[in-house]
């Protein structure tokens, strides 16, 4: 087990999380950077994510929260429909990432973005072979969009009869 933070290094490591949140950057490999950094688990720092998000929420008002989700739509669309315009060429992988990024921002803006849970019913098909197809693709998929592939999925199966 790890030493306790002081109070000041809660309050730095908080601030340089809110910082990195705040790049739109926030990666698995991001917070293991900062878990490293601050000699605790990458779960803490997810923590104290989710911490500085509720400060944020409760900090604006249902008339701000709309007019600031507003301002920062109308920018992601902006910034979508420019990259847009530039077009892709070969070699283009970071752009592609950009394009996710305002994609998802913009999602998330509309309240679009969380957990979905998907029940799936298969009644002689090979659900363990399925998962396995779904496991082996989803590390490039992941590293396409520039995402950890750790923690995309959680999956419990439960048998019926």
């Amino acid at each position: 087990m790890g030493r306790k933070s002081s109070d000041d290094d809660v309050r730095e490591r908080l601030d340089e999380v809110e910082a990195q949140l705040r790049t739109g950057v926030w990666t698995g490999k991001v917070q293991r950077r900062l878990a490293e950094k601050w000699n605790v688990q990458r779960r803490q720092v997810q923590h104290d994510a989710a911490k500085v998000r509720k400060l944020w929420s409760e900090n604006l008002g249902k008339a701000d929260r709309q007019a600031e989700a507003a301002r920062l739509l109308e920018e992601v669309r902006a910034l979508r429909t420019a990259s847009a315009a530039r077009g892709l060429t070969a070699g283009d992988a970071s752009m592609v990432r950009v394009a996710y990024r305002l994609l998802d921002l913009e999602a998330n803006l509309l309240g679009l973005k969380g957990p979905i849970d998907v029940r799936v019913s298969v009644a002689e098909a090979d659900p363990l072979a399925d998962a396995r197809a779904v496991l082996e693709v989803l590390p490039e998929v992941a590293g396409m969009l520039g995402l950890d592939a750790e923690g995309i999925i959680d999956v419990a199966f439960e048998e019926v009869a």
